[in-house]
């Protein structure tokens, strides 16, 4: 799932908003495409029994008029700061072997999160060999989010937050849309 803010300005003598209840929807060219998860490597640890990932983009915009317009023309990214939180069922995830109380360094290099495509019928996968499955690369600081949470009546969940930031002068989050997996 995809969510997306707008955040709107007035580009030109137009009114930045126009309401119309008469326009047709648009016709969805890729009905049914779908990518689940599948391997997780951070900071050169493979994690296993993943059963969630949720990117924040960390943008913080704000928007300025001038000259008393009804609508802002100006837009400003205040922050850009992007977090990766990963949720699993498996504890060993914070053994001193993995990922430790005091965190673990991640590079694009060693930190690498795969979405595998799911076939066209949905019964399947393609081919991990084939170039259309999604690579996400990230370079930052992987720390213990939650240990453990749970009850007597839930599943115990683990997580950890990937906090990206740039190292070495290279992005620190990168999307490959058209990767194999390796």
């Amino acid at each position: 799932m995809l969510s997306v803010d707008v955040v709107i300005v007035k580009e030109s003598a137009n009114n930045a908003i126009v309401i119309a209840d008469n326009v047709a929807m648009p016709t969805l060219a890729n009905q049914g495409l779908r990518w689940t998860l599948d391997g997780m490597t951070v900071g050169g640890v493979a994690l296993t029994d993943y059963t969630s990932m949720e990117i924040d983009f960390g943008n913080t915009v704000e928007t300025r008029g001038t000259q008393s317009d009804v609508w802002d023309a100006y837009v400003e990214v205040r922050t850009h700061a992007p977090t990766i939180t990963l949720t699993g069922i498996d504890p060993a995830w914070f053994a001193t072997a993995a990922v430790p109380i005091d965190g673990l360094a991640c590079t694009i290099a060693n930190t690498i999160l795969y979405l595998r495509k799911r076939a066209a019928d949905g019964t399947g996968f393609v081919i991990d060999a084939t170039a259309e499955h999604v690579k996400i690369t990230a370079g930052g600081v992987a720390t213990i989010q939650n240990p453990v949470t749970g009850s007597a009546q839930a599943f115990t969940e683990s997580s950890i937050v990937i906090t990206c930031m740039e190292l070495g002068g290279n992005n620190p989050l990168i999307f490959n849309t058209a990767s194999a997996i390796t």
